[in-house]
C-alpha cells in the first residue's frame, strides 16, 4: 500500500523570532519530503498566523523536513548543518515544532575609488566566519552591486564577525595606459616602453587588497551597521594561463572547472575564482594579485 492510500495526518508548530521568542506571522511553512519515493503532492504549505503558530493538515506519512521564510527574518546560521525531520504516522498528529528565525541585519555603505569618486556596479559580497572542526572558516553571507551613487546594502545572517569586500565592474574601472597616475614608479628613464598598468581590483573593508589585513565587523542579530566605505586600491593584475591536456570534451561531458583561492589563515568559500576551460584544454584566470594561491 502507497502512502497515498493511507490515512493524512497533521504537523502544528510555530516560529519565533530567535533573539525575542516573539511569534512570527506571515512566515512561509513548506515541508519537503526526504527521499524520492514520496507519493504526488506530499509537498505541503502554509503561512504562521500573528503569533507564529502554523497547522498543516491532510500531510500524507511520510518522513519530512520543515522550513520556514519570511522577509525580514533569515534562518539561524548552518541551518543546512540544524536540519530536523519529521515523522508522520497516518492518521497522525506531529506538534509542538519549533522553527527559529533570526531578524535580518544589514550592513550599508557605499564603493568609491582611489580619488574618492563613487563606484557604480561593483560587486560588493560580505563573508561571515564560522568554525568547522575547530578551523576558523569564511562563509558567504549575501551580495549586491553599488547603484550609480556607488551606494550597497547587504544583508547578515544573525550575530557574528563579517567581512566586506568589493570588485569593480570588469568593463567600467579598467586603467587607461595612457593615465600616468595609474602606472607605477618605474626606476630610470621615464621613457620606459612598457610600463605595467594599475587596475581597480578587488578590495576588503575598508582598503585592503587581502583579508588578513582587513578589518572584521562584529554586529549582533538583527543590527544595521552603516557608513561602512570600501575604497578600491590599485595594483598590477596578472592572468594565469594554461592548458588541460588530453581533455576530450563530448556533447554530454561537462567540462571541469578550475579554481583558485588565495592561501591564508582562514577557509575561503567564494573568495577564490572558478573558471572553465575552453574546447581544446586552454584556459585563462584573470586579475590575479600577487600572492599565493592554491
Amino acid at each position: 500500500m502507497c502512502s497515498s492510500d493511507l490515512a493524512t495526518g497533521s504537523v502544528e508548530g510555530r516560529v519565533t523570532n530567535s533573539e525575542t521568542g516573539d511569534g512570527i506571522s506571515g512566515a512561509s511553512i513548506r515541508l519537503i519530503p526526504v527521499g524520492k519515493r514520496a507519493a504526488p503532492g506530499s509537498d505541503k504549505s502554509t503561512t504562521s498566523r500573528n503569533d507564529g503558530t502554523f497547522i498543516l493538515d491532510g500531510v500524507n506519512p511520510g518522513t519530512y523536513f520543515v522550513f520556514a521564510t519570511q522577509p525580514s527574518f533569515i534562518s539561524t546560521p548552518n541551518s543546512a548543518r540544524q536540519q530536523f525531520a519529521i515523522e508522520v504516522e497516518p492518521g497522525g498528529t506531529v506538534n509542538n515544532i519549533a522553527v527559529q528565525l533570526n531578524p535580518v541585519g544589514r550592513i550599508s555603505g557605499k564603493v568609491v575609488d582611489d580619488n574618492g569618486n563613487p563606484v557604480h556596479g561593483a560587486r560588493v559580497q560580505v563573508f561571515m566566519t564560522y568554525s568547522a572542526r575547530g578551523k576558523t572558516q569564511l562563509r558567504r553571507a549575501s551580495e549586491s552591486s553599488t547603484d550609480e551613487q556607488g551606494k550597497y546594502a547587504l544583508k547578515t545572517q544573525g550575530a557574528g564577525r563579517y567581512y566586506v569586500v568589493a570588485e569593480p565592474d570588469s568593463e567600467a574601472n579598467l586603467a587607461k595606459p595612457g593615465d600616468p597616475t595609474n602606472t607605477p614608479e618605474q626606476p630610470g628613464s621615464a621613457s620606459t616602453p612598457e610600463q605595467s598598468v594599475l587596475d581597480l581590483v578587488r578590495t576588503f573593508y575598508p582598503k585592503s587588497l587581502d583579508i588578513e589585513s582587513a578589518t572584521a565587523l562584529d554586529t549582533s542579530s538583527g543590527q544595521d551597521t552603516s557608513d561602512v566605505t570600501i575604497q578600491l586600491r590599485r595594483a598590477a593584475a596578472y592572468h594565469i594561463r594554461g592548458k588541460i591536456e588530453g581533455l576530450t570534451l563530448g556533447s554530454s561531458n561537462r567540462p571541469p572547472s578550475i579554481s583558485l583561492g588565495p592561501r591564508g589563515s582562514l577557509s575561503w568559500d567564494g573568495i577564490g575564482q572558478v573558471v572553465r576551460p575552453q574546447a581544446d584544454g586552454t584556459f585563462d584566470i584573470p586579475k590575479v594579485l600577487p600572492g599565493s594561491y592554491t
